[in-house]
């Protein structure tokens, strides 16, 4: 899994991150194929904004119905913490309602930074994250565990159905005379 934002999308989100300040930070990122076409900021409406975010679950609803009018996918969730690093806090990790989307932090701490996050089921592993205009060389596409789960049910089945085929196929054994009356 990867994400990828053109310089002027992580220009958005960072500017974004940077005007709101001392306040986090929220919003979704959306595109196609994991590469990202739209930045959208969203109301964060959390009773401490200066440690928590909250998305207005009301935008967010309604974002969401937009994209899909539009044919475009929920890629991510950014966020920033204005006093602190890329890096998921426990709370961050507590609140996570999409498992199977990145979650992208803009850290304000020195100068801003980017980390982007797949958060399972407490368990946090770092996403690939690449910032440019050029399609990055090395990111290949990737499939979830249900589409490989999916992938290696296909292939025992094909080959199953094959080896099932073939044995239909054989002529029938010959009768093997083993003495001679």
């Amino acid at each position: 899994m990867y994400l990828w934002l053109s310089r002027e999308h992580a220009q958005t989100i960072q500017q974004h991150a940077l005007d709101a300040s001392p306040c986090e930070v929220c919003g979704i990122i959306a595109g196609l194929n994991q590469r990202t076409s739209k930045v959208i900021p969203l109301p964060n409406i959390a009773d401490n904004p200066q440690q928590n975010y909250h998305i207005d679950d009301c935008a967010f609803s309604e974002v969401f119905f937009q994209l899909q009018r539009e044919g475009l996918s929920l890629l991510a969730f950014y966020h920033s913490h204005p006093t602190g690093d890329p890096i998921p806090s426990p709370t961050d990790i507590k609140q996570v309602t999409y498992d199977d989307v990145p979650y992208l932090i803009i850290g304000l701490r020195r100068e801003p930074s980017f980390a982007a996050w797949s958060i399972q089921w407490d368990k946090v592993t770092p996403v690939d994250l690449y910032i440019g205009n050029q399609i990055p060389f090395q990111a290949e596409p990737s499939f979830s565990q249900v589409q490989r789960i999916a992938i290696i049910m296909a292939v025992a089945i094909a080959f199953a159905f094959m080896i099932i085929l073939s044995l239909s196929l054989l002529p029938p054994a010959p009768i093997i005379i083993t003495s001679v009356p």
